[in-house]
């Protein structure tokens, strides 16, 4: 896109929010704060730290609130669901 995802009517472009925001918009969206962070870094500045989909990123913090049996079921669920 020639101005990005968060441009607005004519050439104005929305900024990036606040620092202040990150917090409620990580509660906002049932994330983490440092997941904002890098949707913020991918959306406005186009910066991919490590290339992991949207996807991907929203599952992260869910995934990593798991037990290790509860990890391993969902592993082992992926890769059968994957392998179709």
């Amino acid at each position: 896109m020639e101005y990005g995802p968060w441009s607005g009517p004519g050439s104005t472009r929305v900024l990036p929010p606040d620092l202040e925001a990150i917090e409620g918009i990580a509660k906002l969206f049932g994330t983490t704060q440092g997941q904002v962070r890098a949707m913020v870094a991918a959306d406005w500045y186009g910066v991919h730290p490590n290339e992991l989909s949207a996807r991907a990123l929203r599952l992260i913090p869910a995934i990593d609130g798991l037990s290790e049996e509860d990890a391993t079921r969902i592993e082992d669920l992926i890769q059968r669901l994957s392998a179709q």
